[in-house]
């Protein structure tokens, strides 16, 4: 088969460069199209994955810029298939939905936002697309019956111990000190077509932020839009590609990016998502409120009845004793706790004793039973209104952010490693490989789509 893949984001790259790979070993012929997008094209070319650039001019960040860039996209992507005749078209972007049934090439969409979330990228992409593969945690809304499900996450087609294993060594190489605590914030522009009137971290949290942990860890942001004077120290200078395994080594991701908090998590490393697309989006709800891995603060403060439909029950389970609350953190306190080439790793660790006098974890029989029952001081609204609570459990605001950070940096590292572990080895257990799965799902499409829509429990032990 030809394929071409679409990549209009750097997650893009990360989500398909094992696919893409895995196409070309298994005898397909792979063309890949890009658009200006960040650093897209350095991971590329640190990769050695050819490609072709269809917008190098790039586009500007209104809602009339966006629509002619996707304009001239799909016109240009259109030219490139009748040259080409590709057998089928994947990514997440609109020109795929348009130019697949102008030319009656299959396409296949990979999404993972829930619909509301992303309306008008729903209403423009699901239509022309042949299939829409979501994760199950995923509410597709109207085209629930035209979506295809499946149980995981972009980010295990790239983060997956069967494809990823951090290296301390390359942490070394980029100049950082993987044996020294240090935290990873992330901002975005929250300027795509989905984002009006959503709040993210602006440069007073930032520096709050900062504030709270300086004494305790190394700071590095990683930015997508410009950074003030007064952030600009902080930014992180590595080699895009090796971003993961600086990741992995964190002892703390915040931010107010989607992508890389589902990152953090999939690795182990505690999130901070601090964004007004907390409570809507299931991927990242499962990962915070099922699996425990992070913790997601809506930025903007929230009444009563907001709460309540916006429930987030992450917060509640760090389980640290109401009298520690605000004592000195304990981030360099005890062995690193992320020093491990992947998760999975730990499981031979995770039996290890408890300390009975250490005040703020339970013993380990008690450990399950604490994930859902540990007690969580109260917060009442302040007078600005700046945190807003649902019985014990702060859902927004800044002070709300404040506090989880706080409690975050009051485990241990042999805590954090010892909790986290447990958590993201119960998700790796009930959760796939994704790029496994999307590899077979494109070289046997469409037979693979009704074949999906049937699958029971036991289909998806291939694809571990």
């Amino acid at each position: 088969m030809k394929i071409i893949v679409y990549l209009g984001h750097p997650a893009h790259f990360h989500l398909y460069k094992n696919v893409i790979q895995n196409l070309k070993n298994d005898g397909h012929t792979v063309e890949v199209l890009i658009k200006k997008k960040e650093n897209l094209e350095q991971l590329l070319q640190n990769s050695g994955i050819p490609y072709h650039n269809i917008l190098r001019e790039g586009r500007k960040d209104t809602k009339v810029g966006m629509a002619f860039g996707a304009i001239k996209r799909i016109w240009r992507e259109l030219v490139f298939c009748i040259k080409e005749k590709p057998d089928l078209l994947t990514g997440t972007s609109v020109e795929n939905s348009y130019v697949g049934p102008l030319l009656r090439i299959p396409v296949v969409y990979c999404g993972e936002d829930d619909a509301d979330v992303i309306p008008l990228q729903a209403k423009i992409c699901y239509p022309g697309a042949s299939v829409v593969l979501t994760p199950d945690s995923c509410d597709d809304g109207q085209w629930n019956g035209k979506t295809t499900k499946y149980p995981s996450y972009h980010e295990l087609a790239y983060l997956h111990p069967n494809h990823f294993k951090a290296s301390k060594q390359i942490v070394k190489e980029q100049g950082i000190n993987p044996d020294k605590p240090y935290a990873i914030m992330r901002f975005v522009k929250l300027k795509a077509n989905h984002d009006d009137n959503i709040k993210g971290i602006n440069k007073e949290v930032a520096l709050r932020l900062i504030e709270l942990m300086k004494p305790h860890l190394e700071i590095y942001i990683t930015s997508e839009r410009p950074l003030e004077p007064e952030l600009e120290p902080y930014r992180i200078r590595i080699n895009p590609i090796y971003m993961h395994d600086v990741m992995a080594f964190a002892s703390l991701y915040i931010g107010d990016s989607q992508t890389m908090a589902a990152e953090a998590g999939v690795l182990g490393v505690p999130f901070v998502r601090f964004n007004d697309f907390v409570g809507r989006i299931g991927y990242l709800r499962e990962l915070e409120d099922d699996y425990h891995l992070g913790i997601g603060i809506h930025a903007s403060p929230l009444n009563e009845e907001e709460n309540k439909n916006n429930k987030n029950t992450a917060y509640a389970d760090i389980n640290i004793d109401k009298k520690n609350t605000h004592s000195t953190p304990a981030m360099s306190d005890g062995p690193r706790g992320l020093e491990r080439n992947h998760p999975q790793a730990l499981t031979s660790e995770l039996a290890a004793p408890v300390d009975a006098n250490t005040p703020n974890l339970l013993p380990d029989e008690q450990h399950v039973e604490c994930l859902q029952k540990c007690d969580v001081p109260s917060f009442e609204n302040d007078k600005n209104n700046s945190t807003a609570t649902c019985g014990n459990i702060p859902l927004s605001g800044t002070e709300a952010l404040y506090e989880a950070v706080e409690k975050l940096m009051a485990l241990t590292e042999e805590e954090r490693k010892r909790i986290y572990g447990e958590r993201v080895k119960k998700m790796l257990e009930e959760k796939i490989d994704y790029a496994k799965f999307l590899t077979w799902f494109i070289e046997n499409y469409p037979a693979s789509a009704e074949t999906t829509r049937k699958a029971d429990k036991a289909f998806w032990k291939q694809f571990k």
